[in-house]
């Protein structure tokens, strides 16, 4: 019997789209991974402000903090951490820049974010509720006895 192999995942290629940046010149961006998140989110804490609000809109990310525009754009050029990237993007007009986080933001999210915030909200909130007023990995003392005599016998008086 034949088995017949369906996609790997070797054969799926990131999500990407070219933009536009002025002068008849387009750089092509991809979906930011999960690992890449994580280390723009280790470098710029700011970062966290978006992934909590569940709606946000590019504009606000220039807005908010502009470091972090380059750092997001050299990521989805495949270049997380980078810093010469990070500088390049960085001297982008703030137009090419906002166009660039746009489709970022749709390669990343295709779903959208706020979708995807709500997702990942009902994960945490399921993940904390099935550890309901317990700490994971201890261990409770034992219960006390009541009014159980001391262990050593009393030294008498007078010796």
């Amino acid at each position: 019997m034949e088995h017949k192999q369906g996609l790997s995942l070797l054969d799926i290629a990131p999500s990407k789209e070219k933009v536009d940046v002025g002068d008849g010149q387009q750089l092509e961006v991809q979906g930011v991974s999960s690992r890449d998140l994580l280390t723009l989110i280790q470098r710029f804490p700011e970062m966290q402000k978006f992934m909590s609000i569940g709606s946000i809109k590019a504009t606000d990310i220039l807005n908010m903090a502009p470091t972090t525009v380059s750092g997001i754009i050299a990521a989805a050029c495949g270049h997380v951490g980078d810093e010469n990237y990070e500088k390049a993007a960085d001297r982008l007009s703030m137009e090419a820049q906002l166009n660039l986080i746009e489709a970022i933001g749709r390669c990343t999210f295709r779903s959208g974010f706020g979708p995807f915030v709500m997702r990942i909200s009902a994960h945490v909130v399921a993940a904390l509720s099935a550890n309901s007023g317990r700490a994971t990995g201890t261990n409770s003392p034992p219960p006390l006895k009541p009014s159980s005599p001391p262990d050593t016998a009393p030294t008498p008086s007078g010796t």
